[in-house]
């Protein structure tokens, strides 16, 4: 296997086993795997952030993060903020009562799949590897705007 093949393949099997574990837990909650992004970030900001914010943390489209608030909204898991200005695009939105709930287990189990994963890893190493993981997306990112 040569370093391409190595690295697209980890690359999406990892990828793929986020996925699936993401759905998996979102749906106990009575979510979908896509809600899950958008109330991490969320509850990463509480002071709110704007659909547009949410969009560019999540590197999703304004259309998909419009259809996944509009579910969150709907289940009330978020609210919007008022604002001055009553575009709703340019709202804080920010995590309801259920919506911190649900973050709160979202995190535990978060914990405990990273615990699980970086057992055999000292501290050095997994700063080694986000370091370089990170190069590597900076990287592709760049040629990717070229």
């Amino acid at each position: 296997m040569d370093r391409f093949e190595m690295f697209l393949s980890a690359i999406n099997q990892i990828y793929r086993s986020i996925q699936q574990i993401k759905s998996a837990e979102m749906h106990v909650l009575g979510l979908k795997g896509s809600h899950f992004i958008c109330l991490y970030y969320l509850n990463q900001y509480e002071e709110g952030l704007t659909h547009s914010e949410i969009a560019q943390k999540c590197y999703l489209d304004k259309a998909a993060i419009s259809r996944i608030l509009n579910q969150l909204e709907a289940c009330d898991c978020i609210k919007m903020l008022n604002h001055k200005d009553n575009r709703s695009y340019r709202k804080k939105i920010v995590l309801t009562e259920k919506g911190r709930g649900i973050c709160k287990t979202i995190t535990k189990q978060i914990n405990q799949v990273i615990e699980k994963v970086e057992l055999s890893v000292s501290d050095e190493e997994r700063e080694i590897f986000y370091r370089h993981l990170l190069e590597i997306a900076d990287k592709l990112k760049i040629i990717v705007n070229q």
